[in-house]
């Protein structure tokens, strides 16, 4: 398997090519894992689908639209494209545009943001390890979050160290007394029966966005950090135009979101039962599918 800078390289702004490594190897050590634990699964099935769904994310690079720009490979190789222009005449209208557009305030605030707002998405394709008729192949956002009273981020907490399930399980509530409506639906639902312990239901995480309290919320609680809170805390960097509801809005606002641990959605439900409906799923479609 052929990942990292040995498949593909770009230009070093904003340090896409260590990180597109990381995408790269993240996708593959979930599956290298799930063939070393059931070694009778089709492991050609899964293997491909990593390249497949890689492949789209590199190749988005190559016709470049509009929406794609605010993909940070895309915008690496455009912005790579700018500042490695041959042409004195080209290069000389960059920078006269770059300098003249720089001295109107908004425009220079947007630019020194850069693209954001755009998550990838996988298209679906044959071998592809996802449900597309429930929302899966999006890379989710990432958000800062209270655990207990210690900060962190939505990443570390859905993935923490010692989890057992291959996929995680996401609800995304408003309230402490809604995650725990649904902490019941959960340990009900049989999940990990289901999905043949693809899913743990023990190893939920209930991120709540309105509430403030952390009393007596369980490790797997947590809150949603808002910009205020942040920004009271003296962290660095700043934040700017942060959204502590990001994850709800770029899924519509589903409630259960099952994650795979490269950190793109395997399928999304409104409700519980829809849950289940994806544990059955993953199994049928890695489990029980033989070499």
């Amino acid at each position: 398997m052929v990942a990292g800078d040995a498949a593909h390289n770009f230009p070093p702004f904003g340090g896409q090519g260590i990180a597109s490594g990381f995408r790269d190897s993240l996708a593959l050590a979930w599956r290298l894992s799930l063939i070393t634990q059931h070694p009778e699964i089709d492991y050609e099935e899964l293997l491909t689908g990593w390249y497949i769904e890689r492949k789209q994310q590199v190749e988005v690079c190559k016709n470049i639209s509009h929406s794609q720009l605010m993909l940070a490979l895309a915008s690496t190789v455009f912005n790579g494209g700018l500042v490695c222009q041959r042409s004195w005449f080209w290069s000389a209208v960059r920078n006269a545009l770059v300098r003249s557009l720089s001295m109107i305030p908004p425009i220079k605030k947007k630019l020194e943001m850069g693209p954001r707002g755009i998550m990838m998405r996988y298209k679906f394709l044959p071998h592809s390890c996802f449900l597309d008729d429930r929302e899966g192949g999006v890379f989710i956002p990432q958000i800062h979050i209270w655990q207990g009273r210690e900060h962190s981020f939505s990443d570390d907490v859905i993935f923490e160290k010692g989890k057992k399930g291959i996929f995680q399980l996401v609800v995304l509530v408003d309230t402490a007394s809604e995650a725990r409506f649904y902490e019941r639906e959960i340990e009900g639902a049989d999940l990990d029966s289901l999905s043949g312990g693809l899913i743990c239901s023990a190893e939920t995480t209930y991120i709540i966005h309105k509430d403030r309290s952390l009393d007596n919320l369980p490790d797997n609680f947590v809150l949603a950090m808002s910009q205020k809170e942040y920004d009271e805390m003296g962290y660095t960097p700043p934040l700017r135009e942060y959204d502590k509801e990001r994850i709800k809005k770029e899924f519509r606002w589903k409630k259960f979101l099952v994650v795979r641990p490269d950190r793109y959605t395997f399928g999304t439900a409104i409700a519980a039962d829809g849950v289940q409906d994806i544990a059955r799923r993953a199994k049928q479609m890695i489990l029980e599918k033989k070499k």
